[in-house]
């Protein structure tokens, strides 16, 4: 298992991005790789992913890589390591929860 994450030197939110992962990944022997969105490897996994800013990250688990896009928290970690594992479904797409709600 892994979670890289895409970084720029001018982001705010980076930092804390960074270190919340970090810290996440040595709790759960899981491989960290920061990636700086100016550098080539940045530039080709932006595009890779379609990443429109940072902090964005993949993690890649057993069944699935999962890219999501901000700061996160321990919980919203567990919840994507678990759907990258297979062991949770991936959440509804907004529009198609709104459908059903609305009847369509």
């Amino acid at each position: 298992m892994k979670i890289e994450l895409l970084t720029s030197y001018t982001c705010p939110h980076c930092p804390q991005a960074a270190e919340t992962i970090r810290r996440y990944c040595r709790q759960n022997a899981i491989e960290f790789v920061e990636i700086n969105s100016s550098s080539k490897k940045g530039k080709r996994w932006s595009r890779k992913f379609n990443a429109m800013g940072t902090p964005s990250f993949v993690v890649f688990g057993s069944v699935r890589p999962v890219f999501k896009t901000g700061a996160p928290s321990f919980k919203t970690l567990d919840e994507i390591v678990a759907i990258a594992n297979g062991e949770k479904e991936m959440p509804a797409p907004w529009w198609k929860s709104l459908a059903e709600k609305l009847g369509l």
